[in-house]
Parts: C-alpha cells; sequence; structure tokens
C-alpha cells in the first residue's frame, strides 16, 4: 500500500511540474517602443523592436496610436509591420498639426498581444 501510496504522489508532481513548465514556456512576445525619429510637422518614422517571440513566433507587429486614448491599443489605430523577431520602422504621413498622439509599438503571437511604452 504504501508503494501505491508513493507512486501515486511521484505521478501528481511530475504532472504537477509538466502543467507548470507549460505555463512559464508560454508567454506572448516582449516588445519595445524605440524613439519616434525624422519628426515633421506633418510626418513622423516609428520605430520599434521584437525582443523575444515568447512561445510561438511573432505573427504579427506593428503600432498603435491614438489622439484620444493615453493607452492605445489593437482596438485603436493600427499600422501593421510585418512578423518575426527585430527592429522594424513605419513612416506616417499627412498627420494633423499641433496634435498630440499617443503611440506605442505592439507584437502578437498565438499567445496574446504585447504592447511597448507610450
Amino acid at each position: 500500500m504504501k508503494r501505491y501510496i508513493a507512486q501515486c504522489v511521484v505521478f501528481f508532481l511530475i504532472i504537477g511540474c509538466k502543467i507548470q513548465d507549460n505555463n512559464i514556456l508560454e508567454s506572448p512576445p516582449m516588445v519595445i517602443t524605440n524613439d519616434a525619429t525624422e519628426i515633421s510637422l506633418k510626418n513622423v518614422k516609428l520605430n520599434g523592436e521584437v525582443i523575444n517571440e515568447g512561445t510561438s513566433g511573432t505573427n504579427d507587429r506593428g503600432f498603435v496610436y491614438s489622439e484620444k486614448n493615453t493607452n492605445p491599443s489593437v482596438s485603436d489605430f493600427r499600422i501593421q509591420s510585418g512578423f518575426g523577431k527585430g527592429e522594424y520602422s513605419i513612416l506616417l504621413y499627412n498627420l494633423n498639426e499641433d496634435t498630440k498622439y499617443y503611440v506605442r509599438a505592439y507584437a502578437t503571437n498565438s499567445i496574446g498581444t504585447s504592447y511597448g511604452e507610450i
């Protein structure tokens, strides 16, 4: 009987460790928003970088922005810029003068979407 109980305990420890390991491994990408460059009255170059793709490959990346939402997400204006790890940039044209825009980089994989700093 003691042997059976010991086997059950070992079995549940192994199962528990696998579940914990899977939770640790499953993660969204890590993305950073780099400084904007080439800023003029109506144009700007946005720069971002996927520094880690997380559990699965990054299948979407780009920038989100809003004039009103101080915490923009993919529900706001979204500009896609490919997929995968590494640096990426987008040129925005014909912006409104004297308007404040809230911008941040984003990246998505099968686990979820992550955002860089605003």
